[in-house]
């Protein structure tokens, strides 16, 4: 009875462990976990190395996985013994939906992806320090067809741009709605191949700490969350971005020194200048301009020039409070 095929095609036992929602039923008795297998093979929704939390796992290894049901791949700092194994099992669970990688030694890991291996289902990736290359980056981009999300933190990805225009399967796409790069150290070409391809279904880019001076981007309609920071921009490069994205909701560009951008005798007028040249966002609530070298008489000229709500919250200068002296930008670091 257990090898009974449901309406929906999958066995039994796939819908019992899916009821039930964890695998430890397994463990209650010799029906259950025959129950919860086919051919020897475990049903397991989540393949999670992190789970172990130590060298010695335990680690759910790929010959005893029905690999064809898996959903989601959690890779860390323990786990597999080599990259190869973990291309395996990123090839082997094609249908899974997300790929969760953290500390986890992925150098090489696009070349190890075999070249007819099954388009990847990927609907949300992360990679916090990985040891990712450019190519690996580049690689995992134009395999993922379906992304929806993807957050990289602490990855070495400068010459991004060039690896995926050297792939022509990285095709421009839609279905991409939040992208977060932090601490990458991408270049402004890096950024604007990337959203070249897939930044026209973008609602979030969050892009911290990487040299994006002299960056254009492409027109961005559906994007509601900008943040750049500390990314070197000039105001005129920030004036560039902001006019492709009319319907951004939420701003956040500080870091970047704006003010050091004049080269004027009459700072004042040379400022006031530039800022007229913001273009209108109807729909801004928030602007976070902080530690850009603007300062608080600024304030009136940006409102007027961004034209945002009426409620609009715009925060421009650093106040000399001693318990406001620092700023702290926030990341995806540290969420599951």
């Amino acid at each position: 009875p257990k090898d009974l095929a449901t309406a929906s095609g999958d066995p039994v036992g796939l819908l019992v462990l899916r009821f039930v929602g964890s695998q430890d039923i397994a463990a209650t008795c010799r029906a259950a976990l025959d129950w919860l297998s086919t051919g020897g093979r475990r049903f397991v929704f989540c393949v999670d190395d992190d789970r172990g939390r130590g060298p010695k796992g335990p680690f759910a290894s790929l010959e005893r996985l029905v690999s064809s049901h898996v959903e989601g791949i959690r890779l860390g700092r323990y786990g597999r013994d080599s990259v190869q194994e973990c291309a395996d099992l990123i090839m082997a669970c094609c249908n899974a939906t997300a790929l969760r990688c953290v500390y986890a030694k992925l150098t090489g890991l696009g070349a190890r992806l075999e070249p007819r291996a099954p388009v990847l289902r990927w609907r949300a990736m992360r990679f916090h320090q990985c040891r990712l290359q450019p190519p690996d980056a580049a690689e995992l981009f134009a395999r993922a067809e379906a992304l929806e999300s993807a957050d990289f933190y602490g990855e070495a990805l400068a010459g991004l741009g060039e690896e995926l225009r050297a792939r022509p399967y990285a095709r421009a796409r839609e279905g991409l709605r939040s992208l977060e790069l932090t601490d990458c150290g991408l270049v402004s070409g890096d950024v604007a191949t990337l959203l070249q391809l897939r930044g026209a279904s973008l609602e979030t880019l969050r892009i911290q700490a990487s040299r994006l001076r002299g960056l254009r981007v492409p027109r961005m309609p559906k994007l509601r969350r900008l943040a750049l920071v500390d990314c070197g921009l000039t105001r005129a490069d920030a004036v560039q971005v902001l006019a492709q994205c009319p319907g951004l909701e939420e701003l956040e560009l500080c870091g970047n020194a704006f003010g050091d951008d004049c080269g004027s005798d009459d700072e004042e007028d040379s400022l006031s200048e530039l800022e007229r040249r913001w273009p209108h966002l109807p729909a801004l609530k928030r602007a976070d301009l902080r530690a850009c070298g603007l300062g608080a008489e600024h304030e009136d000229n940006l409102r007027n020039s961004l034209v945002g709500q009426p409620d609009m919250q715009l925060l421009v200068s650093v106040e000399t409070s001693p318990a406001l002296r620092h700023i702290v930008f926030d990341d995806s670091s540290d969420e599951e």
